[in-house]
């Protein structure tokens, strides 16, 4: 139900669109964190089956942390340390 104010503007509205996309900017951030966990993990396992050597594997943890911050970087300042926290604080995957 939209409510109107003194000034004749839709109430309420706007801080439904607000929410609706705030929840799927944190959607897309939680799916990012767990992407990078998964990659992480799935180097780690390659190194310990012997199929990628370490130098190689620091090389790739450098490119997957490239592109988390590269995803990171094209939203506002204040999700990007979000994203950052989400990262940290997400058991892994």
């Amino acid at each position: 139900m939209v409510r109107f104010g003194r000034d004749d503007r839709p109430r309420g509205s706007g801080r439904a669109l607000a929410a609706r996309l705030s929840a799927r900017a944190a959607t897309r951030r939680l799916a990012r964190g767990r992407l990078y966990q998964a990659q992480l993990a799935e180097i780690d396992r390659d190194v310990e089956r012997g199929q990628l050597p370490r130098a190689e594997a620091a090389a790739a943890r450098a490119e997957a942390a490239r592109r988390l911050i590269a995803a990171s970087a094209a939203e506002p300042a204040v999700r990007r340390a979000a994203t950052i926290c989400d990262v940290a604080a997400s058991p892994p995957c």
